[in-house]
């Protein structure tokens, strides 16, 4: 059947090829037709389902001209004599194609090839859904099944039969209870979930429900008090251990657990024969982590709640706290429990529980706000501001500080201080600045205060080139330059930075020499060197990219400039939460999740620069041999080269004159704007995903075309000019078009320069970064030798204060002990992370005995950033 089937189509195809030499031997013969006359080479005909020919009448489209009637006949004609009429349709073809293939009957031992382009994640997924599709139903039918509520004994007694399930005890082996051995079993297993059976179907019932037998014989729920797990002292007065302690229900409280809120009570337990009570204070409470929301102990939080919590805020910053509360409330409501959650009173005592975290980890010598590998000489600090961490006025709260006020976020009276006084001593100039024609909404030496609904307008932070956070201030009047100033002062001397980056350098620096020149405290910042983000200097100028940016400045390595946005990425999404939140609230919050974050980069700070340092080898030889590829190509040895980027430099370090340019500085400027528009245009769909950034960069490209325009015809008009510039040629920006001056072939143009100069910077930062890196992993070697060695002698000093009762001011002997402790504990951490890093660093493939250095950083920080170096030496 597929044989004939088949032999049958290729008379058709036969026949249609004769058809169609036909119609073009026709078609040649033809005379000229007249204008506007279309003629229909084809014409469809309708058929039924056994392929004939369906009669139908010939419509003609008045809004089209037709074509000629004799013409139209002939085709006609053609195609009724030559096709044949038992041609099927293609959904006969289709249909005979679906039933040869059903028709055929394949083993099951043949394995059937797999699609090439599936990859392994993608066959173990279609498997996994195959394999659930397939066991579907039976997974809903032991679902429906686990529902059904069976007869047992009581596993305890043995004797009665159960009337509850814990699903808590099922490790023990014993899960079925009788009403008596429940009670006496989960009397004091308060965090059980359990289940009554007596309805008929498996009921979540509270800790504080119990079942009974009623008069009929029936079962029923009745109440019970629950007291809070925490075991009694051994004595409570002078009468001795020998004589039982009565415990009795004390003051109602409420625990919060990660479970959701238990009823409870405290314990209370008295003696029977000289009447003492005792009842757990906030250090029993503390000891069995329990965190009393008041001194009154009415309501608890669990350690682990406040911890799960802040983790969550780590992973998803946007998290709401209500609704990780009413999470915890609709936890309880299916376990049978009933109760709700203060908002405000968790928030309060979250803060209260990170502050007295925070005091615990200080007095370990933690130092949350410094990056170990940029300890004690930091090669860059990139500064940026955050409009996103404003604050609306209508949270206006209490007016007490907040509990971390001065750590990360800089004190408002401070900042406010050192504003006004740069305000005092300049000439206020309004309005934004711009590079070219760019125009920077953070560039602004002056602004007033918006009249917006909000107090704190956003937020300014400085990090190091790890992404780590040092220092962060209020915005009171947008992004004004005495904001990153004052960051910059306060990190100065602190950090030891050699470079400051910022995505306005060009305009920033020239106001900090204009400030330094009346402010001698100020001039030491001008010792650091200017640094323009690299990525955001594809927005300024051409010669302002060349001169600030950090691709061309040398020692700065493959830093970016941009390791800010990463983190203003995470604190943007806490900014959805932190704009309702009170002043002070606002600010522990911003302060807890900056601190999350440090904790989180510096725990994997030794595998980010082991990676680092491996990709930057592996990128420099294939930079360094694009580099070479390009040489060849462009034909150029070595020293042409190095006198391109001179020229290069050059041009970017000389100022524009009047705008009755010469020829030569018209060459160069188109030269410039052609080359922004090809790297914007290649760039366009490459670093940009959104359609509202890409309308904005075209927005930008129609205008540096319309400056192309306007400076050709400029160009054309200069007399002498031996060949005009075509600007719509120059505009398309083809790969054919060559300017007058580069057809000459005695200059080269500017963008061919600034492509060798781009790829040489890029060579030599590549070269740099290995340095930086292997310093920046000494560095962090031993900062945490020396950390290591400062909690021995603390540990030292700690013991022996112990052994002569000296505790310290703010601590009690039970205090000062509980801090020997902790010591304990972070030099086993340290000790742990210590050997990790020793372990990472010594499987990077460089000197094993670079890791055993034990000289001064700082003179090796001289001996490699000194600017005399050569680039051999380095």
């Amino acid at each position: 059947m597929a044989s004939e089937s088949l032999k049958q189509f290729n008379e058709w195809l036969e026949a249609a090829k004769t058809m169609a030499d036909e119609l073009e031997t026709q078609k040649t013969k033809k005379k000229r037709k007249k204008k506007g006359t279309e003629v229909s080479n084809v014409s469809w005909r309708k058929r039924d389902q056994h392929g004939n020919i369906l009669p139908q009448r010939v419509r003609k489209n008045r809004s089209v001209k037709p074509a000629s009637t004799r013409e139209l006949s002939e085709v006609e004609e053609v195609q009724i004599i030559d096709i044949p009429q038992e041609v099927p349709s293609l959904d006969q073809h289709l249909q005979r194609l679906k039933n040869l293939l059903t028709s055929v009957t394949v083993s099951a031992s043949v394995e059937v090839e797999e699609t090439p382009t599936m990859s392994a994640w993608t066959r173990r997924q279609v498997i996994s859904e195959k394999k659930f599709r397939a066991a579907m139903p039976e997974i809903l039918n032991c679902m429906l099944a686990a529902e059904i509520v069976t007869q047992h004994c009581c596993q305890q007694c043995k004797t009665v039969d159960a009337v509850v399930r814990c699903l808590d005890c099922v490790p023990s082996g014993n899960h079925f209870f009788c009403s008596t051995c429940d009670t006496e079993i989960h009397r004091k297993n308060v965090f059980h979930n359990r289940e009554a059976m007596f309805d008929g179907f498996l009921k979540p019932i509270p800790p504080t429900s119990f079942v009974v037998v009623d008069e009929s014989g029936q079962y029923q729920l009745s109440e019970q008090v629950c007291m809070l797990p925490i075991p009694p002292p051994m004595q409570i007065c002078s009468c001795g251990p020998n004589h039982d302690l009565k415990i009795i229900p004390g003051k109602q409280t409420v625990l919060v657990t990660i479970n959701g809120p238990y009823n409870l009570c405290l314990p209370c337990i008295s003696c029977p024969l000289c009447s003492s009570k005792w009842t757990p204070g906030i250090s029993d409470l503390l000891e069995y982590r329990y965190w009393p929301a008041t001194t009154s102990c009415q309501m608890l939080f669990k350690f682990d709640l406040f911890t799960s919590f802040e983790q969550m805020k780590l992973a998803s910053p946007a998290l709401s706290q209500q609704a990780f509360l009413r999470m915890l409330e609709h936890r309880s409501l299916c376990t049978g429990r009933m109760g709700s959650i203060c908002g405000d009173t968790f928030h309060r005592v979250f803060r209260e529980f990170a502050f007295c975290n925070f005091k615990k980890e200080d007095l370990c010598l933690s130092e949350p706000f410094k990056c170990p590998a940029c300890t004690p000489d930091m090669l860059a600090i990139s500064a940026d501001g955050n409009r996103k961490h404003y604050r609306f006025k209508k949270s206006k709260g209490t007016d007490e500080p907040s509990l971390f006020d001065g750590l990360f976020i800089a004190q408002d009276a401070k900042v406010s201080a050192f504003v006004d006084q740069i305000r005092s001593q300049m000439f206020s100039r309004t309005g934004h600045d711009v590079c070219g024609p760019a125009t920077f909404t953070a560039g602004r030496e002056t602004s007033q205060k918006s009249r917006a609904k909000v107090d704190e307008e956003g937020l300014e932070i400085a990090v190091c080139r790890h992404g780590i956070l040092l220092q962060g201030l209020n915005h009171y009047r947008g992004e004004i330059y005495a904001y990153p100033m004052f960051l910059q002062k306060e990190l100065a001397q602190a950090a030891n930075a050699t470079f400051f980056c910022m995505d306005i350098a060009c305009r920033y620096w020239p106001y900090l020499e204009k400030m330094a020149e009346k402010f001698s405290e100020l001039r030491p910042l001008t010792m650091m060197k200017p640094f323009l983000s690299v990525m955001h200097a594809k927005a300024h100028t051409g010669k302002c990219e060349v001169r600030w940016g950090g691709r061309s400045q040398d020692g700065a390595g493959n830093t970016v400039g941009e390791e800010v946005e990463q983190v203003n990425s995470f604190l943007s999404r806490a900014a959805l939460t932190t704009k309702y939140m009170t002043k002070s609230g606002r600010g522990d919050m911003i302060t807890v999740l900056a601190m999350g974050w440090n904790h989180r980069k510096v725990q994997s700070l030794h595998k980010t620069l082991a990676k680092r340092f491996v990709k930057t080898t592996q990128r420099a030889e294939m930079e360094a041999a694009s580099l070479e590829s390009l040489k060849l190509e462009l034909n150029i040895s070595m020293e042409d080269a190095d006198r391109w980027v001179c020229d290069v430099k050059q041009w970017a370090a000389t100022e524009r004159h009047s705008t009755h340019s010469s020829q030569e500085e018209l060459q160069t400027e188109i030269d410039e704007i052609i080359y922004s528009i090809r790297r914007k245009k290649h760039d366009l769909y490459r670093q940009n995903d959104s359609n509202q950034t890409r309308q904005r960069k075209r927005r930008r490209l129609g205008e540096l075309k319309k400056t192309l325009r306007e400076k050709i015809v400029l160009y054309n008009t200069i007399p002498g000019c031996e060949e005009e510039i075509d600007t719509e040629a120059a505009c398309r920006l083809s790969d054919d078009f060559i300017l007058p001056w580069e057809a000459q072939g005695d200059v080269v143009s500017l963008r061919l320069k600034r492509r060798l100069f781009d790829q040489v910077m890029l060579v030599r930062r590549m070269e740099e970064e290995k340095i930086i890196i292997v310093k920046e992993m000494t560095q962090h070697y031993q900062h945490l030798k020396k950390k290591l060695d400062k909690l021995d002698r603390l540990l030292r000093e700690t013991k022996e204060d112990i052994k002569i009762h000296n505790p310290p001011r703010e601590l009690t002997e039970e205090g000062h002990r509980g801090l020997y402790c902790c010591i304990l504990h972070k030099r086993y951490i340290l000790q742990q992370k210590l050997a990790a890093v020793t372990s990472t660093y010594g499987s990077v493939n460089t000197d094993p005995s670079f890791f055993m250095l034990e000289e001064d950083v700082e003179e090796e920080s001289e001996d490699n950033s000194s600017p005399e170096l050569s680039e051999e030496e380095f």
